[in-house]
């Protein structure tokens, strides 16, 4: 038996999303220098106009055809041959595999089957061909066959009719799998081919994302809708893996970039991230670092018990000038989530009163400010009293200790305190693992999955060259969705939570944060046996009731 896969958008997707989007990133890179928001639009319309005019001219054009074509002139422009170029190196960038059909090839091919590739595509096998490889679809004993080099297109059923005799194949002997209905179903179909579609769905925040990009600019919420949607499909199946995606990865990534370019601003040369709460924002820090070269970056061993402690003082200032964090010399910042300003106070009292200078600080949240002389000392997002006259806001204050401890969850131990360990300045560890102060226990170990997505979240913005944006990003597509997330949750997202316990305030015992209720009384008890909910009504709901009041809501003017 034969099967044959279309490429692009069944075994492989792009992570910026659509064909379009794929334009829009490239207009990123096809410049030497910034050039204005009207030029980069120009460029892509007339690549566009340039594709449009090689494929209606000759169905099988090639890329380097399409840049013969193309009518753009501009001083800042690369090369006609440079682009082409760029393109092709952006695209083996940011295609990634789909596990799902991956592993099913795999087991086809295990069991004596013959795989065939057949895409309608521009770009040649030369490019396609070692991407296909990389990623373990394309094996020795496989055929693949491109339109623009074969001269047949899977549209007019040219393409399968030269497959069907350069490999000898019957139709009833055939099956072809892809995502386009017409292509990839009908077309096999007519010529007697057994035929399949596969469809790789977004997941419910990045499609509200897509279906409201109203961006008059680069369409930066749709390719970070296909952004999450391809690393979905390219990591391996996980409870927690879409929450982190969907809701975790834009908010850490682009509130990172914030503080690092305010930094840069501000000429800080030594910016520490606070255990253990920034530990996955310090893991992403380092992925982003080449692009602050004048700002250097390490995790700080601190809490609030530490910073406390009196009784080894000696060591904790020597432990802070090992790091660097005590210095006379440097401009340095550290980093947490929350705060109400005191430990920051503390913390600068204790560096002044051994002959150091103050640090600055940067905080998503800060709550019932302390008043002090270093008022101005602190760079933060979101103030709690303001913000809960938002009742939109108001539920994300009601759970912030949620916020702080998921998106904060790390392996690392506890610092209690300092000592000297043969004359060295070290941390001293309570021994705790995988926890936070002990309010949060995680089930799954999941904290080193959450830091490769992370990174991988990351690493991939930056191929796209989406870092002018990251603060239109932050403001208009993660903190909408982190906003949302706590004031309607989607029970998509909830299920990663059920195995999360949490000590919440006046417990004193650990409950799930969100829990499937099995009795209607839950609902009222006083000791009730979860910690979120509204949650744990969303997450008992059943998925259509679920969808038909995201539906309501998004088509109200709300959002998903």
């Amino acid at each position: 038996m034969t099967y044959s896969f279309d490429i692009f958008d069944s075994c492989l997707v792009r992570k910026c999303g659509s064909p379009d989007n794929m334009l829009d990133v490239l207009s990123l890179c096809a410049f030497k220098e910034a050039v204005q928001e009207w030029v980069r639009q120009e460029f892509v319309v007339a690549r566009k106009r340039a594709e449009d005019q090689v494929w209606s001219d000759n169905p099988f054009g090639k890329l380097h055809d399409i840049y013969e074509n193309l009518n753009f002139e501009h001083p800042a422009l690369h090369s006609r041959v440079e682009l082409e170029r760029i393109e092709m190196e952006l695209e083996s960038t940011i295609l990634v595999p789909v596990l799902r059909i991956k592993d099913r090839i795999d087991a086809l091919r295990s069991e004596g089957h013959h795989i065939v590739y057949i895409s309608d595509m521009y770009l040649p096998e030369s490019v396609l061909r070692p991407i296909m490889e990389k990623y373990g679809f394309l094996k020795e004993n496989d055929s693949i066959y491109i339109s623009c080099q074969v001269g047949k297109r899977k549209q007019d059923g040219g393409l399968f009719q030269y497959v069907q005799e350069k490999e000898g194949i019957k139709p009833r002997n055939w099956k072809h799998v892809g995502d386009n209905k017409h292509n990839d179903y009908l077309i096999p179909k007519r010529l007697g081919i057994k035929a399949e579609t596969v469809d790789w769905s977004y997941n419910p925040y990045p499609q509200s994302w897509k279906n409201n990009d109203k961006c008059l600019g680069l369409k930066y919420p749709s390719i970070l809708a296909g952004l999450s949607r391809a690393l979905s499909l390219s990591n391996t199946e996980a409870t927690i893996r879409d929450f982190v995606l969907d809701i975790m990865a834009p908010f850490n990534c682009s509130w990172l970039f914030h503080i690092l370019e305010d930094a840069s601003k501000r000429k800080i040369t030594h910016l520490f991230f606070c255990s253990r709460d920034t530990c996955q924002l310090h893991k992403i820090a380092l992925v982003v670092q080449p692009l602050f070269p004048n700002i250097e970056i390490d995790y700080l061993n601190i809490s609030r018990e530490s910073l406390y402690n009196d009784n080894n003082n000696n060591a904790k200032i020597a432990y802070f000038k090992k790091v660097g964090l005590a210095s006379d010399t440097d401009d340095v910042a550290v980093v947490d989530t929350t705060t109400s300003g005191k430990t920051l106070i503390y913390l600068n009292k204790f560096l002044n009163a051994n002959g150091y200078r103050n640090v600055f600080g940067y905080y998503f949240i800060l709550y019932n400010r302390q008043e002090n002389q270093n008022q101005n000392k602190i760079d933060c997002q979101l103030f709690e009293a303001y913000i809960r006259h938002n009742t939109n806001f108001g539920r994300l204050f009601q759970f912030y200790y949620v916020f702080e401890n998921i998106f904060g969850l790390s392996n690392e131990n506890r610092t209690i305190d300092y000592r000297f360990v043969d004359g060295i300045p070290e941390p001293d560890f309570s021994g705790e693992i995988g926890s936070q102060d002990g309010y949060v226990k995680d089930e799954n170990n999941w904290p080193q999955l959450e830091e490769d997505l992370l990174a991988q979240y990351t690493n991939s913005c930056i191929q796209m060259h989406l870092e002018p944006y990251m603060n239109k990003i932050f403001n208009n597509v993660a903190i909408p969705t982190i906003v949302n997330f706590f004031q309607y949750p989607v029970k998509y997202y909830l299920e990663p939570l059920s195995h999360y316990y949490f000590m919440g305030v006046g417990n004193d015992r650990f409950l799930p944060i969100v829990k499937k209720l099995v009795n209607p009384l839950d609902l009222r008890a006083k000791n009730r046996p979860y910690y979120w909910r509204r949650a744990s009504i969303i997450y008992t709901l059943p998925k259509w009731v679920d969808s038909i009041v995201r539906f309501l809501r998004l088509h109200n003017g709300g959002s998903c």
